[in-house]
């Protein structure tokens, strides 16, 4: 039993193509071909080739019905052969030419005429599917045997219109951009300009004609040549690059472009072109100018007015500090000229009253130099002369300098083994007198101070702070305002500087201490101190005092 050939043709058996007499229609095209009809060996190779071709070979007879193919046919078709064999050609093509066809070829039997055989040209063609797709359609005549037949040779060119269609689709969209593209042959000295498009001539003035086979920096004109130093040293190295520069216009006038390059590589990454965009940013670069001035004028204006601002809240501050200067001392000098005036004009004055009025004047005098010491320690607070100091005799003398009402209690709940602490004691004495004060100025009907103070143990079990803290039960401070009591010239009394605590914070801290407060409205506040029992950094006494709060 034969095995089936490759090429397949019409008609009962499989035909020899080595024999002669065989009414094959391709082999009688092999020997008009080869013009030897009696040598295997050509046939054999001619028939190869047939079968390896990438072109779909396809023979028909006088009536148009096919009579062989080759295997690329049922490839670009997607029939079987069998599915062919017999069938007339026009089931190969779309309306109308299907109902056209066999007019053609009865026309051309009868005038000779030819439109396509000998001729080839594009037409189109249907899949089994249905689908159409273009082809390139060759057709020759042949005689052997006494018979005539056609061969038809078919190229699909799908391919190729749909990459004519790209390339379409490309050449609209280069000559849209409204920035200018070039095309620059990089396997040439000064890498040239292949293509343009017509915004480069635009914006740079010069023809197509003139732009084609200049370098970059020749077109660009202006400063350009230096400018793209940089550049062309890139596209040496096959890199890109950006940068914007001043350029020259064909007419002369100057004009700022941002050019960018990219370079391209073929299928096998060899760098063959580099495409160059280039626009015209001069709106923008001159945008950016004025907005650099604005900046510049607004600025020096925002300088100037929080010049103004400072000055007008120093002077605010100065207001504010002479308001309560005024106040702070103004009641103590009217109780000293009170007293004086009494000891001038009072007739036979006894001397204990004499006494009485001389001890006021004393204490009002005190108050005033207070609050001269509070400002003068706000307005320049001097690094602490530490040493040893009592803490219950620093309490007691502070205690002692404070007016306190009989409806005030104090308790004094100090431990009696105190270790001494190492400070500044008149600085120590500031913050004791200036939290006594709120103390007392938080209860105007009444109520308790509670001063304590008990040695604490480190980790190591040595003593290395006291803990000293004074309550009141008096109005207490609200949340909100706990977290800025410390800063200056903040008060929430009626009357007041607002530079107590802010002080007495400072002093803490430089006397390598640690404040806090406590404090709730209507139940009251209490202000703890840690002060050392010996020379530590304040980060030693600050880790100290956060492992006592545990």
């Amino acid at each position: 039993m034969k095995k089936s050939k490759p090429f397949h043709d019409h008609g009962a058996g499989e035909p020899d193509p080595g024999d002669p007499s065989s009414d094959d229609p391709k082999v009688h095209a092999a020997q008009a071909n080869v013009g030897d009809t009696g040598d295997p060996r050509r046939l054999a190779e001619l028939k190869a080739i047939l079968d390896n071709a990438v072109d779909a070979i396809i023979t028909i007879n006088e009536r148009g019905l096919i009579e062989s193919v080759n295997p690329a046919t049922t490839t670009m078709f997607g029939y079987v052969p069998d599915e062919l064999m017999g069938r007339n050609i026009s089931m190969l093509m779309p309306e109308p030419y299907r109902h056209q066809h066999d007019g053609y070829l009865d026309n051309y039997a009868r005038t000779h005429e030819r439109k396509i055989i000998g001729i080839g040209r594009e037409v189109v063609a249907m899949r089994k599917d249905g689908s159409v797709f273009p082809i390139d359609l060759a057709v020759s005549e042949s005689n052997a045997a006494g018979r005539k037949f056609f061969t038809g040779m078919i190229r699909d060119l799908s391919d190729r219109r749909r990459i004519e269609s790209q390339l379409r689709v490309s050449a609209r969209a280069l000559t849209a951009a409204r920035q200018g593209i070039c095309v620059l042959d990089a396997r040439q000295p000064n890498f040239p300009i292949e293509s343009a498009n017509p915004a480069l001539t635009q914006i740079t003035g010069h023809s197509s004609s003139w732009l084609l086979g200049k370098s970059i920096s020749a077109i660009l004109g202006g400063d350009s040549d230096m400018s793209l130093s940089g550049i062309n040293d890139a596209m040496v190295r096959g890199e890109s690059a950006s940068l914007v520069l001043r350029c020259q216009h064909a007419t002369g006038r100057a004009y700022w472009g941002q050019v960018d390059v990219s370079p391209v590589h073929d299928d096998d990454d060899v760098l063959t072109h580099y495409v160059v965009l280039v626009a015209d940013v001069t709106d923008q670069q001159e945008r950016q100018a004025w907005l650099e001035r604005e900046v510049r004028e607004r600025t020096r204006e925002l300088e100037a007015a929080q010049a103004k601002l400072v000055q007008q809240e120093r002077l605010a501050v100065l207001g504010r500090i002479s308001g309560s200067i005024a106040h702070e001392i103004r009641n103590p000098l009217n109780a000293i000229k009170t007293s004086a005036y009494y000891l001038i004009n009072a007739r036979q004055a006894s001397e204990e009253k004499q006494l009485e009025h001389l001890r006021r004047i004393d204490r009002q005098v005190s108050l005033i130099n207070n609050v001269v010491s509070v400002l003068s320690d706000g307005a320049r607070m001097p690094q602490p002369n530490r040493d040893p100091a009592v803490v219950q005799a620093l309490i007691d003398d502070a205690i002692s300098t404070i007016e306190i009402a009989s409806t005030i209690q104090v308790k004094r709940e100090l431990s009696g083994d105190l270790m001494p602490v190492v400070v500044d004691a008149n600085q120590i004495a500031i913050v004791f007198r200036n939290l006594l004060r709120n103390a007392r100025d938080a209860m105007s009907g009444g109520g308790t101070i509670t001063i304590q103070a008990n040695n604490v143990e480190g980790s190591d079990g040595e003593i290395h702070q006291v803990l000293i803290s004074i309550g009141d039960t008096g109005t207490g401070i609200a949340e909100e305002s706990l977290p800025m009591i410390c800063e200056p010239l903040y008060t929430t009394k009626p009357h007041g500087m607002g530079l107590g605590l802010s002080i007495s914070y400072s002093i803490i801290e430089n006397n390598r201490g640690v404040i806090t407060v406590d404090s709730k409205v209507g139940t009251g506040t209490t202000f703890r101190i840690w002060l050392p029992t010996r020379e530590i950094e304040s980060s030693e006494s600050s880790s100290q005092s956060s492992e006592d709060d545990q």
